[in-house]
């Protein structure tokens, strides 16, 4: 008892160092950004700034400790937008987005398991999962709407473009009913300049982030049933 009240004593120290370095952190790149002028980005740093102290304050405001392996996944999943943008890593490294909308997809799916066990702590692990899934797919859609809301009003590319060569489409086809399957494109032309295949603007980008967020979730709340089940029943050997 003596050891578990010792470290717990030791979290909130742990994850004030940890919230402190994510501060310096991001205050670095701040500057950073400002010395290169990328003004855009700099806005960024300063609101990772803000969502890297979410924890902290979540911790405060429902007076409720965060175990710190989820405290650090946060930490890590705020951070990373702004790294990938500061350090180019969207552009890089090709599986960057999808890391990050994978472990969303976990971050999201754990907090709906602790929003649905607030308002009801006798929900059946079953429900729990599937209402974390619910959840965390809800939050992609609904992100997803906020990336095709600023790239229509703001002009930003957050839905990135793909370059396909292969598409199916009914505006193409010779009658109102009729698919016109176009293979192999090499090259289209768009306002006089050649590209190396087709523009897809944004469905795959969108696709694939929500794919990957839901496969996080899912993931997570299989896991989930997987530990909650092990755990009764070790409790229930253990009382028979």
């Amino acid at each position: 008892m003596e050891i578990n009240t010792k470290k717990a004593a030791k979290l909130p120290r742990i994850k004030t160092g940890i919230w402190i370095l994510e501060i310096l952190f991001c205050l670095g790149c701040l500057i950073y950004s400002l010395c290169i002028s990328a003004y855009a980005q700099a806005i960024g740093c300063a609101a990772t700034m803000l969502l890297v102290s979410l924890p902290i304050l979540a911790e405060k405001l429902f007076k409720q400790r965060l175990q710190l392996p989820f405290f650090i996944f946060c930490s890590l999943y705020a951070l990373g937008p702004m790294m990938g943008d500061v350090f180019l890593l969207y552009y890089t490294t090709a599986w960057w987005d999808e890391l990050l909308h994978f472990i969303g997809g976990i971050v999201f799916a754990i907090l709906g398991v602790a929003l649905l066990r607030r308002m009801n702590p006798k929900n059946t692990a079953l429900l729990c999962a599937i209402f974390a899934l619910c959840f965390s797919v809800t939050v992609a859609a609904i992100w997803e709407f906020c990336e095709y809301g600023m790239d229509k009003l703001a002009g930003t590319d957050a839905q990135q473009d793909t370059i396909v060569h292969e598409i199916n489409s009914y505006l193409l086809g010779n009658q109102i009913d009729a698919v016109e399957h176009m293979k192999d494109i090499r090259q289209t032309v768009v306002d006089g300049r050649k590209i190396e295949g087709y523009i897809d603007i944004g469905l795959h980008d969108t696709m694939t982030d929500m794919l990957f967020e839901t496969l996080g979730a899912l993931t997570f709340s299989t896991a989930f049933l997987y530990i909650t089940g092990r755990k009764k029943k070790t409790e229930k050997n253990a009382t028979g």
